[in-house]
């Protein structure tokens, strides 16, 4: 294996690591926003529980 073709396979490595990276940051993304929803409709419904 030439140098060229070492440098090429370690540069296709980190790229693959790297979309793992986004893909698992886009996850946890996905996650936190749901999380946040479901804490704004638990703080709707218990306003609406309040107002009765």
């Amino acid at each position: 294996m030439s140098k060229d073709d070492q440098e090429l396979a370690n540069l296709k490595a980190k790229m693959e690591r790297n979309e793992l990276r986004a893909r698992d940051a886009e996850a946890r993304l996905r996650i936190i926003q749901a999380e946040i929803a479901i804490i704004d409709s638990r703080t709707k419904l218990e306003a609406l529980r309040t107002e009765d």
